[in-house]
């Protein structure tokens, strides 16, 4: 990582400092978005995970699930 560069929890805790400072409307929304598409592919991440297991999106919610 370059010299002066933040990552993990670092970088989250920098970013949401600058958010509470306020950011121009562009940069919320880029940041919006991006942040749906990431939650997008984490979701699939979870369900395709869960597929391999061998459990089905209706029952990775049922408690006792096989």
């Amino acid at each position: 990582m370059p010299p002066g560069s933040l990552g993990g929890a670092a970088a989250v805790e920098a970013l949401a400092d600058m958010l509470a400072q306020g950011i121009p409307a562009g940069i919320r929304m880029l940041l919006t978005a991006s942040g749906v598409r990431v939650g997008a592919r984490r979701l699939n991440d979870a369900a395709t995970c869960l597929e391999e297991l061998g459990l089905s999106r209706g029952q990775a919610g049922r408690a006792g699930a096989p």
